[in-house]
């Protein structure tokens, strides 16, 4: 049994923060360096982020201590679409 577990909510959260720019780089890469074995569409949309980071994150920007990380804008196109996606997955069963 996996140590982390993942819900949808956990991802929409997620997406949320990264759309609005309050991501914490540690929350960030935490999920996109792991491999999400016990469900595929959480691992499919882990891969998704990844490639998003690869091609689109623009580093982190220091708030009050903290580092928050940056996209393109074409970066957070891709991550408000995920974000609407993962909203409205009805049939998905956690």
């Amino acid at each position: 049994m996996p140590y982390y577990r993942l819900s949808q909510n956990d991802c929409t959260v997620l997406l949320e923060k990264a759309v609005n720019g309050l991501l914490l780089e540690y929350d960030w890469n935490v999920f996109i360096g792991m491999t999400i074995r016990d469900d595929e569409q959480f691992e499919q949309l882990r891969e998704v982020c990844l490639m998003i980071d690869e091609e689109h994150k623009r580093g982190a920007q220091l708030i009050d201590g903290k580092l928050y990380v940056r996209f393109s804008k074409a970066g957070l196109k891709q991550l408000s679409d995920l974000l609407d996606e993962w909203r409205h997955k009805v049939h998905y069963a956690a």
